[in-house]
């Protein structure tokens, strides 16, 4: 056929695919066949046919699109994808904050103050809960009998007037969650090559903390199984730079793991090696036994040099075989995970320290059963979850910096990967301090509360975060982490209605149309409103004609920001936007209060 023409390619739908095939049979085959009614057995072919085309056109098109992450949307496609590029899905957040301690401490008869033999060591791991059934583990051992424990008279003797008992109060850091210990039986792996997994039952794990076997072996957790060096923090004994308590060691962990996390489960994935004669066990890296090997050549056929990988064999760890792990991990009992001011007062089997010079116990457990506890300040935290184009945004940052902060918006991408046992940021601006001798960046982070709504971080958050990217930034940039300014406001508008709906119909779609809007659309710091759109969405209701006037007003006092602003003088000389200073944000609140609208 030598006056064949050309595939048409661009048909690709149902109904282009079929009409160029009917366009076809009819020029090659005007005689053969002419029935083209569709209620004819040669139209149902020409449809079978165009429906598997246009069927193999989608799936064509969505396998490529799942491919890359910019075009998927499949949250397990999106997250695959996002492992590929050096994401790491958070587990559930570990709030951190203070509570103060307080106990009452008998005085001593001479009235010389409180006995300081009575004065005990509250030990790390006591828990407390709060009356919505968040609950927070103490960090450390919290000493009473410390210079800086503060004291005041609670009871005075009714007969001399010396005072019988002092309360003390100390401060000490909490952080979400408890720690629960299982063991699990392995079966013997011996005549396997398959990497054994092994899923914890307990969901909204916040961390792994120990693995160990029956033969007292320690499994390390890693980034990836080919990653067979882990650092170790040491004690520093001999250190004289102020604060320098600890260094890291590299140590080569033979045993080791990584976490899997997939719809709120957690499992535990080991090495598929086995115990023997080559296995490296030594506690520190061989230095002969590094990557980078020569062998016969007298050159380096590679510079680039894994520091996590440092032993060069073909193993992905030894796994456990024939034993019984005993692991112990720490999880939140529930998803709410904050805690008002003043809320956290129940304290949970509380271990206590004397000194060996407390010799009565009556006077001992007074002073145990007299423990209160309350947070003076909100804890506030969320179980953070990422929409896809937020996640999509947050991998952009992650391959680019290629675990480095480089740039000012490095640092938000970092701050979203605070893991989650030290808290989470919700919203974070990285600024350039021009005024600053230093150049100094300020690095204005928000957290959130149980409710979704912004909050200002507590200082144990942001310390952890201040830890967290001195890992990863230049010598040179110095970063003041610093409070988000948050501008809370309403809004109220007015309206010609359509003239075929009652006006309390009309004002109640047009009020919903708005709550709508402001429940999906969250402002970043320095983002303006835009007016226009605004408009826009109330127009586009059925029930409304016009928009006559909308006004902005700051809300403040109670749950709501102290900071009054100006939205006419920031309001640009169209009327179409409001604008924000880099560092402060908009937010609106209880829609149902803060927008409202008026029917003409």
């Amino acid at each position: 056929m030598a006056n064949k023409p050309e595939i048409n390619y661009l048909a690709r739908d149902f109904e282009s695919i079929k009409s160029t095939l009917v366009q076809y049979a009819k020029r090659f085959y005007p005689n053969e066949y002419n029935d083209f009614t569709e209620a004819s057995f040669g139209s149902f072919l020409l449809d079978a046919v165009a429906y598997i085309g246009d069927v193999a056109s989608f799936q064509l098109d969505y396998q490529a699109n799942e491919n890359m992450i910019d075009s998927a949307i499949n949250r397990d496609n999106i997250i695959r994808l996002a492992r590929q590029l050096g994401y790491k899905e958070p587990l559930s957040p570990n709030v951190t904050g203070f509570v103060t301690i307080y106990l009452n401490i008998p005085g001593t008869s001479t009235n010389t103050g409180p006995q300081t033999d009575y004065l005990p060591i509250l030990k790390a791991g006591t828990s407390f809960s709060s009356i919505d059934g968040a609950v927070f583990v103490l960090v450390e051992d919290v000493d009473f009998s410390e210079s800086d424990t503060e004291y005041i008279v609670s009871e005075l003797n009714t007969v001399t007037g010396i005072p019988s008992k002092y309360a003390a109060k100390r401060d000490a850091p909490v952080v979400s969650g408890l720690i629960k210990t299982e063991d699990f039986d392995v079966p013997d792996q011996s005549s396997t090559d398959s990497f054994y997994k092994l899923e914890l039952q307990d969901e909204n794990i916040i961390e792994v903390i120990t693995v160990r076997d029956l033969e007292g072996n320690i499994y390390y957790q890693v980034d990836a199984l080919s990653q067979d060096v882990v650092y170790k923090s040491l004690i520093n004994d001999n250190s004289t730079a102020s604060n320098t308590l600890k260094v890291m060691k590299p140590t080569v962990a033979a045993r080791r793991f990584i976490l899997d996390f997939k719809d709120d489960t957690v499992s535990l994935i080991f090495g598929n090696g086995k115990e023997d004669s080559t296995s490296v066990l030594d506690s520190v890296n061989d230095p002969t036994k590094v990557v980078l090997q020569k062998y016969g050549k007298d050159y380096v056929s590679s510079a680039v040099l894994d520091p996590t990988v440092l032993n060069d064999n073909d193993k992905f760890g030894i796994g456990p075989s024939n034993t019984r792990l005993t692991i112990t991990y720490r999880y939140n009992t529930t998803n709410f995970l904050s805690a008002g001011a003043g809320t956290l007062t129940q304290v949970s089997s509380p271990v206590f320290s004397f000194s060996s010079d407390a010799t009565d116990e009556t006077l001992k457990e007074q002073v145990i059963t007299s423990i209160e506890v309350e947070n003076e300040k909100r804890i506030s935290g969320t179980k953070l979850t990422l929409s896809d184009d937020e996640l999509k945004q947050v991998v952009a940052g992650v391959y680019s910096s290629q675990n480095r902060i480089i740039t000012l918006q490095d640092y938000q991408s970092f701050s979203y990967r605070l893991p989650a046992e030290f808290g989470t940021i919700k919203r974070s601006v990285a600024l350039r301090d021009d005024m600053s001798p230093r150049r100094s960046v300020n690095f204005y982070v928000l957290s959130e509360d149980s409710i979704g709504d912004l909050t200002v971080a507590s200082q144990a958050v942001k310390d952890n975060l201040k830890t967290w990217i001195s890992r990863y930034k230049t010598v040179s940039d110095s970063v003041d982490i610093l409070d988000g300014k948050i501008v809370n406001f309403g809004v109220r508008f007015s309206f010609v209605s359509n003239e075929n709906f009652n006006l309390l119909d009309a004002r109640t779609a047009a009020e919903d149309r708005m709550r709508d809007y402001f429940n999906r659309r969250k402002y970043n710091f320095g983002e303006s409103i835009n007016v226009s759109e605004l408009t826009k969405q109330i127009n586009d209701t059925e029930q409304v004609n016009d928009v006559l006037k909308m006004e902005f007003y700051s809300v403040t006092g109670g749950a709501y920001s102290d900071i009054e602003y100006d939205f006419i003088k920031n309001t640009t000389s169209d009327g179409r936007f409001i604008t924000m200073s880099e560092n402060y944000l908009f937010e609106i609140k209880l829609f149902s209060t803060n927008i409202t609208g008026e029917a003409i």
